[in-house]
């Protein structure tokens, strides 16, 4: 059975040469499906964006991807400059009263540096998980593999399409997850269902060209209390851009 390109679900034939998806709707033509020959680079096949896209991402963005400890806990994040800065959440590098923490550890690119805080968009508690759930830091150096990320248009962001989130997961070291948007536009939010836990706070979501198209915010409680499933949140790169104009971050 074809797959989607778009969300990877069964795409059903329409007649016409032509294929829809049955999960998300997009259509394809026949051609679409045959099979690519792969370039060769460096002795290595090169993607043509099908079961490997997943390893390309990570190997094109594992080094821009940040590992923080805080006396409060762990969190991800990600460079934006090869100047040092980077971007993760507030409630990330915040105390317990909302306050900036000043300074915190950070691993990237197989390195462990300082950083310290330089801009939040909240130092309030009652505002964590919104779109003001920023805080830009630099890092007291640059490790020589590291690799500043790229924001996406996030207005060409599509319902449905496959996302991937590289993080911090429970503060265990960096991971892949995948998964589709759920909802471009979720109370202002980008709802998308790739597994995450705490210690993804701050770290990016990337498309399938493996740029950043959010920064994770928060997960979603079932009634019980409960991690619910397929309900994670980060704020879309356009406010997250937003917020590094405010804060006069230049590149």
């Amino acid at each position: 059975m074809n797959k989607c390109k778009v969300c990877g679900g069964p795409c059903e034939d329409v007649g016409g040469g032509k294929f829809q998806c049955e999960f998300c709707g997009a259509t394809f033509s026949a051609s679409d499906f045959a099979p690519k020959s792969s370039a060769v680079r460096g002795g290595r096949p090169e993607s043509t964006g099908g079961s490997d896209l997943g390893a390309d991402i990570f190997e094109k963005n594992v080094n821009g991807v940040l590992e923080l400890t805080m006396s409060t806990g762990r969190a991800s994040g990600y460079l934006i400059g090869a100047n040092g800065y980077a971007v993760t959440n507030s409630h990330a590098v915040a105390l317990n009263d909302g306050k900036s923490c000043g300074q915190c550890q950070v691993k990237i690119a197989g390195e462990t540096v300082s950083a310290t805080v330089v801009a939040m968009g909240t130092q309030d508690n009652r505002m964590h998980c919104t779109n003001s759930d920023l805080a830009l830091i630099r890092l007291s150096r640059v490790p020589a593999y590291a690799t500043p990320l790229k924001f996406a248009d996030y207005h060409k962001v599509r319902t449905g399409e496959r996302v991937f989130v590289i993080g911090n997961s429970l503060g265990e070291g960096l991971c892949i997850t995948s998964g589709i948007v759920s909802d471009k536009d979720r109370d202002g939010q980008l709802m998308y269902d790739c597994p995450t836990n705490p210690g993804n706070s701050g770290g990016p979501v990337f498309n399938s060209d493996g740029q950043v198209i959010g920064t994770h915010v928060r997960g979603t409680l079932n009634q019980s209390g409960g991690k619910a499933q397929g309900m994670n949140y980060a704020i879309p790169s356009s406010a997250v851009e937003e917020f590094l104009s405010r804060a006069s971050f230049r590149r």
